[in-house]
């Protein structure tokens, strides 16, 4: 098995290439820069940016599914930078999986598709998308989604979405590290009572999860053209967890 991950230096994408290379498939990364460890797991790696049609193409010729990880996160930026980036990235790799008749396509995208700023405490992938969006990097997250599950069964393409959330565990570089820096300059502030729930994904169970989606996707499969949250067990208490890794 040949796999192509896009967005494969980071956070998540790192540890599907891997998985990938731990069971034995032969991996390609798509990113804007190399790692040195991808020549000691033997990875190909092609640069490239998502607004790139002709490197997506590129990139994806000759593999035998593709794991769509990478993307433009954050709260702030220009609807523009994330619908370039989410949306129309997102439409080139389905179309690159199309005319090269790529069998697989599975999709990293987020809990926040279908936010609307109230309690989802215990709703499951039946919740709607909401009518209108907190920010636009959730909205840009819901439509690359939406083109992705559309395009299942078209030209022979199965497709399947993740939606990991809060996803924490060595070599982040955002979130946690955006906590501790907050904390050791007094700009960390609790709100409520502290009592709040928050469900989180550990990397490792965020990669193992895209491997089983994979390994479980055909035609025929019920989760062809489906899209599946992924946390840990239990959730945890938001501000204990906090407090634990500033500790």
């Amino acid at each position: 098995m040949k796999a192509l991950v896009t967005g494969g230096s980071g956070f998540v994408g790192l540890y599907i290439v891997e998985q990938l290379v731990q069971r034995g498939d032969q991996v390609r990364a798509f990113c804007r820069r190399s790692l040195p460890v991808f020549e000691k797991l033997d990875v190909e790696h092609h640069e490239g940016d998502l607004r790139d049609q002709q490197a997506i193409q590129r990139a994806v010729e000759g593999v035998d599914i593709v794991y769509h990880v990478g993307g433009l996160p954050g709260l702030w930026g220009r609807w523009q930078d994330f619908h370039d980036v989410n949306v129309l990235g997102t439409k080139y790799v389905i179309e690159a999986c199309q005319q090269h008749q790529i069998p697989q396509l599975i999709y990293t995208s987020s809990p926040s598709v279908i936010f609307d700023g109230t309690s989802h405490e215990g709703v499951d992938e039946t919740c709607p998308y909401p009518a209108r969006y907190l920010c636009d990097y959730a909205k840009s997250k819901a439509e690359g989604e939406q083109l992705v599950l559309q395009a299942n069964q078209i030209d022979g393409l199965s497709t399947a979405a993740i939606r990991p959330h809060l996803v924490w565990g060595p070599r982040d570089q955002n979130l946690i590290p955006r906590i501790i820096s907050r904390a050791n300059t007094g700009k960390l502030r609790q709100v409520g009572n502290g009592n709040n729930l928050v469900s989180v994904a550990y990397v490792e169970n965020v990669a193992a999860a895209h491997l089983q989606l994979a390994d479980a996707l055909n035609p025929k499969a019920p989760v062809a053209g489906q899209a599946y949250f992924i946390n840990d067990a239990e959730p945890v208490q938001l501000w204990s967890w906090i407090n634990s890794f500033w500790r």
